[in-house]
């Protein structure tokens, strides 16, 4: 059926062909004379063609010499014929009733099955148009070859030509019937979009001038070019980007975006261009895909070194309001996800911090108007403007930001104090148990922010309210189903709270929290006297906890912490310089960190005791760690039930018991005696 069914299509192509040339010889007689040249170079091409017929396609000849001979009995005299004119007429109405029988079959053809008008002259010639549209092999070698030996313009602009309908014509959009393309194979579509995206920077870097693997646009000779082929670039680059929003296969953006990044300077020469570029490289960039991402935001870095003043600030806010967007949910699979875009995000921002400290004011006064606006009303709605994954991304976010170094050379140093007021604001705003999870991520940014920043925020408070809490609070007696990961969640569920799970977390955040805080003001003259207070109730929570674990972890701090404090009063006796004398007193704190770092040194020690690592050894260790109590347990069971057993079988070998025995009790159940 499909054998038939391409002999009838071809068969209406021979009818159409032949029509046309019935068409021609039927017009007025008084036609000049160069219509009637035109119409005679078409009926020898015509005649050739089904000359070639019989080489081409033996079988379809066979069949046209079987059925319709008279297609194949075409000669030039018949043009000039009054016979052939008038018979032309009568088979006008048989191809009109096959082309509609056949009208809908034609809509529905694949871009194989489209008419393509191109023709390649071999031998290095010029790229010349014909009536036919059909995108060869041959022809996508030439082309390349030409623009990667040659500056020849005509070929970069018959390829930019073919780039453009190929591209609207597989994406489904409407192509007009004279310009719509048939590939010969199905691979020449791919090779001619390899072809585009590999020569298309090679004929350019000789065209224009490189600078840092990028091409702009500087000198005479590059804008005497630049004239000739400014249009035509700009029609690929804006296909490259439609191409961009349609494809959604990452190894194809991949490629696509490698090719871009030496164009990033031609991209911001169009205004039309710069900011639909800017919006379709954030959009890649936010994609879950990691290495679309990377590529996309390597594409960002290279805009930033060749964009203008409003430009930077425009991708600088698309860039934020992109992440805040991206970062609704928070979990343990897309942490990397997360992490990867605020610190890419980071850098950005550090490419000029003078510049980015006018939104940085902006969007950290925004998060300030949240806050207050939940202070004010305490409704449901505006407590969840502040307490959710975006509000608190944006705080780690810009504690890093501020963190970064050469942040303090600017006037991003004056918005470390409103950053920190709102941060200890949404700590205050509903300080619960079941906000203990928001409470230390918190914590945790505020402990980067000052560590780098040698600002002292003062958040021990907070970490020994929730140490207080885990003593005073008694545990459920049952066991609830298996707990969350509390690293991920910011309010922890009702039925989780008074758990061992759940109390154990908040111990360990707690004590490793406390001991980065500590750990990052240890250099510091005044550190004894900050870590007094502390200390006392760090003690009476080591006295009064009943945990071993918990107890031995919070006595080992309290050491730590006396050691230090007892080494910095050492060294303190000997100075000779006043409080007042800040330069001399920062001299001393950087010759103290020279010589020991208890705290810093002890933090270190136990990440890397408690990380969780995923090694194959490691999870081996575990399981026969957490398989030698069981099997243990299992061998006392044993023994116990062989006691028994054996305790029973004496009772039933007396005849004559000594004790009264309720007859009434006939099933003995050993496995229930523990009950």
């Amino acid at each position: 059926l499909l054998h038939s069914s391409k002999k009838t299509y071809r068969y209406q192509l021979v009818e159409m062909a032949c029509q046309e040339l019935a068409d021609i010889d039927s017009d007025d007689d008084d036609m000049d004379t160069t219509v009637k040249s035109r119409s005679g170079s078409k009926s020898k091409k015509h005649k050739q063609a089904l000359f070639n017929l019989s080489e081409d396609d033996p079988e379809f000849y066979k069949f046209l010499l079987e059925y319709d001979k008279e297609l194949l009995q075409f000669s030039e005299g018949d043009s000039d014929s009054e016979e052939v004119s008038s018979d032309s007429g009568s088979e006008e109405g048989k191809l009109e009733s096959v082309s509609d029988t056949h009208s809908e079959s034609d809509s529905d053809k694949s871009i194989e099955s489209n008419v393509v008008d191109e023709k390649v002259t071999t031998g290095g010639e010029d790229i010349e148009e014909d009536a036919k549209r059909i995108v060869t092999k041959e022809q996508v070698k030439f082309l390349s070859k030409a623009l990667r030996t040659k500056n020849s313009n005509s070929a970069f602009k018959q390829s930019v030509d073919l780039f453009h309908t190929a591209v609207h014509q597989v994406a489904g959009e409407e192509v007009e019937a004279s310009e719509k393309l048939r590939f010969e194979k199905v691979t020449t579509f791919n090779e001619l979009v390899i072809c585009c995206l590999e020569c298309f920077p090679v004929f350019l870097q000789r065209q224009l001038v490189s600078s840092n693997d990028t091409i702009i646009v500087r000198g005479k000779k590059c804008k005497k070019n630049w004239s000739k082929i400014r249009e035509t670039v700009k029609l690929y680059l804006s296909d490259i980007l439609f191409t961009l929003e349609k494809l959604a296969e990452p190894s194809l953006l991949c490629t696509i975006l490698v090719s871009v990044k030496p164009l990033v300077g031609l991209f911001l020469e169009f205004r039309g261009l710069r900011k639909k570029y800017i919006k379709t490289l954030i959009k890649l960039w936010s994609t879950d895909e990691r290495l679309v991402q990377l590529q996309s935001y390597l594409c960002i870095k290279a805009s930033i070194l060749f964009a203008n003043s409003s430009l930077f600030f425009y991708l600088l806010k698309r860039s934020y309001l992109s992440f805040v967007q991206s970062t609704k949910f928070s979990t343990e699979l897309n942490r990397e996800y997360i992490a990867f875009l605020t610190d890419s995000l980071v850098e950005i921002y550090s490419v000029d911090l003078s510049r980015a400290y006018q939104l940085a004011f902006v969007y950290i006064r925004q998060l300030a108007i949240h806050l207050r606006n939940a202070l004010t009303s305490k409704t449901d709605e505006t407590t969840q403007l502040v307490y959710n994954w975006q509000f608190i991304h944006s705080i780690e976010f810009w504690c890093k930001l501020l963190s970064t170094e050469g942040a303090l050379d600017t006037h991003l140093k004056q918005l470390i104090f409103p950053l920190v007021q709102v941060s200890l604001g949404a700590i205050s705003l509903n300080p619960i148990v079941k906000f203990y999870p928001l409470r230390f991520r918190c914590i945790r940014a505020l402990n980067l922010l000052s560590t780098h920043t040698n600002t002292y925020i003062p958040l021990s408070n907070y970490l020994l309210e929730v140490l207080d809490y885990t003593r005073t609070v008694s545990l459920y007696a049952h066991l609830p189903p298996k707990p969350p990961n509390f690293a991920y969640t910011l309010k922890v569920p009702k039925q989780f709270m008074k758990t061992k799970h759940f109390h154990d977390y908040c111990v360990d955040v707690a004590f490793e929290l406390s001991l980065e805080h500590f750990s990052s003001y240890e250099h510091s003259i005044a550190f004894p006297e900050m870590s007094f207070p502390i200390l006392r109730e760090l003690k009476k929570f080591a006295k009064d906890n009943y945990n071993s674990k918990h107890r031995r972890e919070i006595k080992s701090l309290v050491e730590k912490i006396e050691t230090q404090s007892k080494f910095i009063e050492d060294l303190r006796n000997t100075v000779d310089f006043a409080p007042k004398d800040m330069d001399r007193v920062r001299e001393w704190e950087k010759s103290s960190a020279a010589k020991q770092s208890n705290l810093n040194d002890y933090l270190v020690l136990w990440r890397k005791s408690t990380s969780k690592v995923n090694d194959g050894k490691d999870n081996e260790q575990l399981v026969v760690v957490s398989e030698k109590p069981k099997e243990k347990e299992t061998e006392k069971v044993l023994k116990r039930k062989r006691k028994r057993q054996v305790a029973l079988e004496e009772l039933s070998s007396n005849s004559e018991p000594e004790c009264d025995v309720d007859d009434s009790v006939t099933d003995l159940n050993i496995d229930n005696w523990d009950d």
